[in-house]
């Protein structure tokens, strides 16, 4: 029994091969060479041209840095004029999120340790609001797996608006220990409110002659339900750019609302005009005051802004949100303009802090859509 190699046809009657194995083989021609060549070429085409590249430009004297570039080329990593395009190309919304979140952390730790600002419980706040974050994760990736991508895109929008929530009210405090040595601006506001015909004592009485004080008066307090139906109700519903346009324009909101309260500082109208404060606006004078006194302050989350009024910026940007569904239009734009003057029904702002809360609110409203979403 002779053994044949795998793949070779079975040698023919009479030969066996031993005798094959000592026949002599003959050279082949040059034009059978050439033919051979051919076939090698087209056959391993590819290979052959980059390993003879390699050779030439090695033989042509490059470095080998030059050479372990081209290596890392061709294994796909990218090359730094995709690198430097990248960074330089405008973030998407996850993105803009991410770098406001490292920002506002930052300014956040860096502030508190700075503005002697102390928590009674920091380990305790920072667990509570990374239970918050990862709660809200299982909506979009249950979302992702029955494939709604709108669904998902837009409740990917909470928990972006959790962290920022859990950030703002120890961006206000900071803002309000930096401001410490500004002058407060009361009298000043008093003052310009008048020059343009307005007094804030005579809208509180006028209304409370007309008999809608009290009407008006109790949708102050709405704020907080309405900007919570604002966003939740786009988020969950899959209208994607609502719900990503309510934080980004939040967010450029105080970034534009809380350097004026720095520089400008107010109590309220009450000590401005001099009319009796209440229980709620001598709690918030006296925060405010508290915040300005140096030495260590134990944070305690406290709405002491007056100018702009974020009252007045949040009606606006909870009913700009809501302007996506058409059967809600009339009734958030009616509700948000009767928490606008609810602010000076109950005299809690200065006419120049509701302007100055449209103006911020309209800046962040354009601005907003100006990113990519």
């Amino acid at each position: 029994m002779s053994f044949v190699p795998r793949g070779l046809p079975p040698p023919s009657k009479g030969i066996s091969l031993s005798t094959l194995s000592t026949t002599p083989v003959p050279p082949l021609s040059e034009p059978e060479l050439a033919a051979a060549r051919g076939d090698l070429r087209s056959t391993f085409g590819a290979e052959g041209a980059a390993g003879g590249a390699a050779q030439r430009e090695t033989s042509a004297g490059l470095t080998p840095i030059d050479l372990i570039y081209r290596g890392v080329a061709r294994i796909g990593l990218p090359s730094w004029t995709q690198v430097r395009s990248r960074l330089t190309s405008r973030p998407g919304f996850h993105l803009q999120m991410a770098y406001a979140s490292v920002f506002l952390l930052t300014l956040v730790f860096t502030g508190c340790r700075l503005m002697s600002i102390r928590l009674n419980e920091p380990t305790d706040a920072l667990i509570a609001v990374a239970i918050v974050i990862v709660a809200t994760m299982p909506l979009p990736l249950y979302w992702h797996e029955k494939g709604k991508l709108h669904l998902r895109d837009a409740a990917f929008a909470i928990s972006w608006a959790f962290l920022f929530t859990a950030c703002i009210p120890f961006t206000v405090a900071i803002a309000a220990r930096a401001g410490a040595p500004m002058p407060l601006q009361d009298l000043r506001f008093a003052q310009l409110d008048q020059s343009m015909g307005i007094s804030v004592p005579y809208i509180m009485a006028f209304a409370d002659r007309l008999g809608v004080s009290n009407a008006i008066n109790h949708t102050y307090v709405w704020l907080e339900p309405f900007l919570a139906i604002s966003f939740l109700l786009p988020a969950l519903t899959g209208k994607v750019l609502p719900a990503r346009r309510f934080v980004t324009s939040n967010l450029i909101a105080f970034a534009i609302g809380l350097p004026l309260f720095l520089l400008l500082p107010a109590v309220g109208p009450w000590s401005g005009y001099h009319f009796p404060p209440g229980i709620d606006r001598y709690a918030c004078e006296a925060g405010l005051l508290q915040l300005r006194q140096p030495g260590p302050y134990i944070f305690h989350p406290a709405g002491v802004v007056c100018f702009p009024s974020f009252h007045v910026i949040w009606a606006i940007l909870a009913a700009h949100t809501l302007w996506c569904f058409r059967w809600l239009r009339m009734p958030a734009l009616l509700l948000a303009g009767l928490i606008i003057l609810s602010t000076m029904t109950l005299g809690w702002h200065y006419f120049v802090d509701v302007l100055a809360g449209m103006v911020v609110a309209a800046t962040a409203v354009m601005l907003s859509r100006s990113l990519p979403q």
